[in-house]
């Protein structure tokens, strides 16, 4: 998307004006719980509120909103189902304390703006492995993969 680029002032001050449009559009109006959409700029602004948190996609004014809307509802089903969570549950302290998986979800999904992947399945089961055993990864295990791994490429060497 272009504006990823932009100096940290004026995509701080972006979403600052969406985040207090989306905030002005809750306290005003009924949120359907399924992704609202709001225009900034030149850019069109899908989000979702959940108790604690809310989750914004941006893209161009002219990109097609049912995309956006399913990168938004992607985005959240991963999240959710790998976190173990329903919807309306999600938390900031669980979010933060999971951040990386996160980070993993949307890097699955999203690459230098382009939409790679919107199957939440998919994702959850390439994310899976690399997420903490408490949240139903096998993180341990792939730590010991790569470690033998390692172990065995180098004793090849020799």
């Amino acid at each position: 998307m272009e504006g990823c680029d932009w100096p940290v002032e004026k995509q701080a001050s972006f979403e600052a004006a969406v985040y207090q449009k989306a905030i002005e559009a809750k306290r005003t109006s009924y949120c359907t719980g399924d992704g609202d959409m709001l225009l900034h700029d030149q850019f069109s602004v899908l989000y979702e509120v959940e108790p604690e948190l809310m989750f914004f996609v941006v893209g161009k004014k002219g990109e097609n909103e049912l995309v956006l809307s399913q990168v938004l509802m992607s985005l959240l089903e991963s999240i959710q189902e790998l976190l173990g969570m329903q919807s309306g549950q999600m938390s900031k302290r669980e979010l933060l304390e999971n951040f990386m998986t996160l980070v993993l979800v949307v890097d699955e999904m999203i690459d230098d703006g382009i939409i790679l992947e919107l199957n939440s399945s998919s994702i959850v089961a390439e994310v899976m492995p690399y997420v903490g055993k408490e949240n139903g990864g096998r993180g341990d295990d792939v730590e010991k993969a790569l470690h033998t791994f390692s172990k065995f490429v180098r004793q090849g060497a020799n």
